[in-house]
C-alpha cells in the first residue's frame, strides 16, 4: 500500500498506548524508517495538550537568541514544550545595562539587535499588582529584576524559565528551573 494510506494510521496510533504501536509496528514492511518512538509520541501528545506559555528570565532569552550555550534540556524545553513566550522589557534593560559597563564582551550594540530578538515574542509589562509583589515579598533575593519577574508570573499564572539557582528556592510563583551552562 502507499505511504499516503499509512500516514492517517500513524497519526491515529499516536493517540494509544505504547502496547498497540508495537503490534501496528509488526504490520509495517520496514518499520525502523519511520523513526516512530513511544517518548516522541508522548513528548508531541503532551505538546498538543498542554501548550506552556512561559516568561523568559533575561539570561535564557539572551543566550537563545545570540546561540550561545544553554543546557540540552532547556534548549529541548524551549524547542518542543513551549507554544508562548513572554518577555518583560525590564530584561531588555538589564542586558542593555550590562551591554553599556562592558560586562557583556563580544556583544554588539543591542541597538542594532534588540528588535529582531524581540519578534514573536508578547511584551508581558508588569501591572501594579505585580510591581507591589515584588517590593513587598519577604525575600533576601536583592536582584529587583527577578523580584519583578517573579511577581509577573504570579500575577499571570505564566511559568518563569530560569537558571537562577537563588530564585530556584524561592517559592510563591510558578517557574521551572534549568541547569546552567557555563559561557568559559
Amino acid at each position: 500500500m502507499p505511504w499516503s494510506y499509512w500516514l492517517p494510521a500513524i497519526e491515529s496510533f499516536s493517540k494509544f498506548s505504547g502496547h498497540r504501536l508495537r503490534m501496528f509496528r509488526r504490520f509495517l514492511p520496514n518499520a525502523s524508517t519511520l523513526r516512530l518512538s513511544l517518548k516522541s509520541i508522548s513528548m508531541s501528545q503532551h505538546s498538543l495538550r498542554c501548550p506552556m506559555k512561559v516568561l523568559l528570565d533575561t539570561g535564557v532569552w539572551f543566550r537563545r537568541y545570540h546561540g550561545l550555550p544553554m543546557g540540552r534540556a532547556l534548549k529541548i524545553f524551549l524547542d518542543h514544550e513551549v507554544s508562548e513566550f513572554h518577555i518583560c522589557p525590564l530584561s531588555v534593560a538589564e542586558i542593555c545595562y550590562k551591554w553599556q559597563r562592558g560586562r557583556l564582551p563580544g556583544v554588539p550594540d543591542p541597538t542594532r539587535w534588540l528588535n529582531h530578538s524581540l519578534e514573536n515574542f508578547i511584551i508581558q509589562n508588569p501591572d501594579p499588582a505585580a510591581s507591589l509583589r515584588a517590593g513587598l515579598w519577604d525575600w533576601d533575593h536583592g536582584d529587583l529584576v527577578d523580584r519583578s519577574l517573579a511577581a509577573i508570573a504570579a500575577e499571570t499564572g505564566l511559568t518563569l524559565i530560569h537558571t537562577d539557582k537563588v530564585l530556584r528556592q524561592l517559592k510563591g510563583f510558578p517557574q521551572k528551573w534549568f541547569r546552567n551552562v557555563s559561557m568559559a
